[in-house]
């Protein structure tokens, strides 16, 4: 609980010196997080590789002692992507449950990461992918995350995949 409220300057009635409890419950604090890259490929070309189970057998590979295992693939509103990546030892898994899927502009998902630990994270996610010239610019935001700590975690390993992800997209239109 936070207290708030100081009394004004030369104020004398009571009401103006008692502090006033507020509930953390009350606050609207989010830990939301949001990545944009600008990348050489169309959208078409990154949707396609952000979804696909093979191309995601490699991007979601940040390193040669990781494993990827994809158990389920429906992408459609309605169907899931259900995968444990991770050095062996400590899997995570990750699954994506479709709420829009537009190719080749958007998805959005509810996200349910489970940790080795088994401790598990549900946040909501919006991938977007517009064409700027040439290129693509793609966004991820990610809400819903319980603390900023979480958040953190997940900040971290967007990059790593996202640069496998821009590499193998390269590869792809080469």
């Amino acid at each position: 609980m936070d207290y708030v409220g100081s009394p004004p300057l030369g104020r004398s009635d009571p009401e103006s010196r008692t502090a006033r409890c507020v509930d953390e419950r009350e606050k609207s604090v989010t830990h939301d997080l949001r990545i944009e890259r600008l990348l050489d490929a169309s959208p078409a070309e990154l949707f396609d590789a952000f979804v696909d189970p093979a191309a995601m057998q490699d991007w979601w590979r940040i390193d040669a002692t990781w494993e990827v295992h994809i158990a389920e693939s429906d992408v459609r509103v309605g169907g899931a992507t259900s995968l444990t990546f991770g050095s062996p030892g400590t899997l995570c898994t990750e699954v994506m449950s479709y709420a829009e899927v537009d190719r080749p502009h958007r998805l959005r998902f509810a996200d349910e990461f489970i940790a080795p630990d088994g401790s598990r994270t549900h946040t909501e996610v919006a991938v977007t992918f517009e064409a700027i010239g040439a290129k693509t610019r793609m966004t991820i935001v990610q809400t819903g995350f319980p603390s900023a700590e979480r958040r953190d975690r997940h900040e971290n390993g967007w990059p790593r995949f996202l640069n496998r992800l821009y590499r193998l997209a390269a590869e792809r239109l080469q």
